[in-house]
């Protein structure tokens, strides 16, 4: 009879496994993400403890390390998660002391939580000590505001402050800003799509509204460094209403307007400087940008209220900011101007 009690607890593990499995193969049995419980606080403060040392030297390689990520919480208790973290990216991998990182929760921790099985969060560090690299980090941040700001079909950001420490008590422990970025799944289903497979590389069709928005917000920004067919930094989606596919751009750190010391253009393209616009869209030059024009024009005090109105930003930053910008919007004022500028592909300086 001393068995039964164990029998019991054997036959409730079960079915409380099979529940869990049963919920992280369905996202919608979910109410919450963890990105919406980071997304509480206007900046999310948290903790990153692993072998910095190694993570950083094997930036190079794809290889996961071991880590706690704890979640500061002023109010209630702290929330810790055993995570796996690994650098990403390409370029910043190879020139940042610091490069961004890809943080892998357990699906199983998540739904223990009764969180979504969303578990890789892309966190965007500071690439370099100093100010100024502080200041890109944060221009480029803004950046993704703005375009949450023209158009919902885009990657919402959380900002954070986070410790980094070092698991051996090598390196020194060290307090930045940087900011998460929705995971690429979460950001479909909020927006009832699905991601388009990067393996289905024929494009003949792309949504035209939506791709006027995403083609004119990557020239007032001033960034060439993306590639509709490579679908390099960007994400299409299929939306279950249209059957056209919609791009959503991320990684913004080779734009003019945020400027970052290390960017450059590709050498095909007939720009000297990020700063200089040229204008990518492939479709026909013929077509009526008015529309998208007024779009830009009805936002012009929301997308540079992100900026101005920052504490972190610096008044030389806000500054240079507001002066970039400006130039863009000076142009779109005309549309027949703007229209012959951009289909002549006429560089704009900023």
């Amino acid at each position: 009879m001393k068995t039964l009690p164990y029998l019991f607890f054997a036959i409730g593990l079960i079915i409380s496994s099979h529940f869990i499995v049963e919920k992280i193969q369905n996202p919608a049995l979910f109410e919450r993400t963890l990105f919406q419980e980071i997304q509480k606080e206007p900046i999310t403060k948290l903790v990153l403890k692993t072998d910095l040392e190694r993570l950083l030297s094997n930036a190079k390689n794809d290889e996961y390390e071991k880590g706690v990520l704890t979640f500061i919480n002023e109010d209630t208790a702290n929330i810790s998660y055993n995570i796996k973290v690994k650098p990403r990216g390409v370029t910043r991998k190879q020139i940042c002391d610091f490069p961004p990182l890809k943080l892998k929760f357990s699906k199983e921790d998540l739904a223990a939580n009764e969180l979504a099985p969303y578990n890789s969060l892309k966190l965007v560090g500071h690439c370099q000590e100093g100010e100024a690299f502080e200041q890109v980090l944060l221009k480029e941040y803004t950046v993704y505001k703005m375009y949450n700001a023209l158009t919902e079909k885009s990657f919402k950001v959380q900002l954070v402050e986070i410790t980094y420490m070092d698991s051996n008590a090598e390196v020194p422990a060290s307090t930045h800003y940087g900011f998460l970025i929705e995971n690429k799944k979460e950001m479909a289903n909020r927006l009832n799509a699905k991601l388009r497979d990067k393996k289905e590389t024929s494009l003949t069709q792309i949504d035209a509204d939506q791709y006027r928005l995403f083609s004119l917000f990557q020239y007032m920004i001033g960034n060439t460094d993306w590639n509709l067919s490579k679908q390099h930094n960007l994400k299409l989606l299929i939306d279950q209403e249209k059957s056209s596919p919609i791009p959503i751009p991320y990684d913004f750190d080779f734009a003019g307007l945020v400027n970052s010391p290390s960017a450059k253009p590709y050498h095909s393209l007939p720009i000297k400087d990020v700063r200089e616009r040229f204008f990518q869209y492939r479709g026909k030059r013929s077509v009526d940008f008015s529309k998208t024009y007024n779009l830009f024009k009805d936002k012009k005090e929301e997308l540079m209220d992100l900026h101005e109105e920052s504490n972190l930003l610096e008044e030389a930053t806000k500054t240079e900011m507001t002066n970039y910008l400006a130039t863009f919007f000076d142009l779109i004022e005309e549309p027949l101007v703007a229209n012959k500028e951009l289909a002549l592909g006429i560089n704009s300086h900023g």
